[in-house]
């Protein structure tokens, strides 16, 4: 016999039950290049930061105390 964990499935689960296996994988498909292009946003932004924050680095005079 099954026992009821008392979890009950939320409507934003719900709602992709009913779809095929081949849509599903489309849509974590889809997801995935979000995600990709997300990081690559992210990674351009750390880079730009960083090349920001060394060229402040080489601009303090010798022996300057930091914050």
């Amino acid at each position: 016999m099954e026992e009821d964990l008392g979890e009950e499935v939320t409507y934003d689960v719900a709602q992709y039950i009913k779809f095929e296996m081949p849509v599903l994988q489309s849509f974590i498909t889809k997801l995935k290049e979000e995600e990709d292009r997300e990081v690559q946003k992210l990674r351009r932004r750390y880079t730009y930061l960083r090349c920001i924050i060394e060229k402040q680095l080489r601009c303090l005079p010798e022996g300057a105390a930091c914050m």
